[in-house]
């Protein structure tokens, strides 16, 4: 679990860049975290935008509000995902409550996203099964993706992947582990690039990121390209307000 002094040391780091997004969701659901609203407020006042993912099993409305007025920028729901076993009424009743909270605590100032992983069903197929539920929205957008294969990262096939066109590295992002584990990449859960731990270094220099070995493997790579760059590095200036937004709370 995520401590306030590795994340404190991840983000002493990360100020010598020049990203300004933080994905607070490496792998398992953040909201189970006891300090998840302590740990948005603190990425927000080191100067970075705060990113979640969740699939809204663990849903309890008040640790919701208490993230919103933190000042969460970016809120991704998985309306289907791999463990995903909401029952599509309920999952769209949930969404629809943060929405509403959404609006109420912050004006709208976290942006929420909608993911639906598609396995054989087309994007139109999905609109009509959900469009028959009672709090279907037809101005929630949804993303639509091909399912991530996690496991396929570590099976050492040679996919002939350049990790020269990945925006992931050309934009100079890594991840970190909740134990303080140094990755190249945040599809790499189970650190097998671990190149050093953030307690350990003042600084991230290229030698920590310049083994890409992992990347022959990888078949993710282009689904980041657009989403990491206009979707996270690049977000509309509306999403830094701070309506509603004490630090000190």
């Amino acid at each position: 679990m995520l401590s306030q002094e590795v994340l404190k040391k991840a983000l002493l780091l990360a100020q010598c860049g020049t990203n300004k997004g933080i994905w607070l969701h490496h792998s398992g659901e953040p909201f189970l975290h006891p300090e998840l609203p302590s740990i948005i407020r603190t990425v927000r006042l080191a100067g970075f935008y705060a990113y979640l993912s969740t699939n809204l099993l663990h849903f309890n409305l008040q640790v919701l509000e208490d993230v919103f007025r933190s000042g969460l920028n970016d809120l991704r729901v998985h309306l289907s995902a791999a463990l995903t076993t909401l029952d599509p009424d309920e999952a769209l009743f949930r969404i629809h409550l943060l929405r509403k909270l959404n609006w109420t605590v912050r004006d709208n100032a976290c942006r929420i996203e909608v993911t639906y992983g598609l396995t054989r069903e087309s994007p139109d197929d999905v609109r009509k099964n959900l469009s028959k539920h009672p709090y279907y929205d037809e101005s929630m957008h949804i993303d639509f993706y091909q399912p991530h294969d996690w496991p396929g990262l570590y099976s050492g096939n040679d996919h002939q992947v350049d990790y020269r066109n990945c925006k992931w590295y050309s934009t100079n992002s890594c991840a970190v582990l909740a134990n303080g584990d140094l990755v190249i990449c945040c599809l790499d859960q189970l650190g097998a690039s671990r190149v050093a731990n953030v307690m350990d270094i003042s600084s991230i220099e290229w030698e920590h990121l310049r083994d890409r070995g992992l990347c022959v493997s990888c078949i993710q790579y282009h689904e980041m390209d657009d989403w990491i760059v206009n979707e996270g590095l690049r977000i509309p200036d509306w999403l830094s307000r701070r309506l509603e937004f004490d630090p000190w709370m």
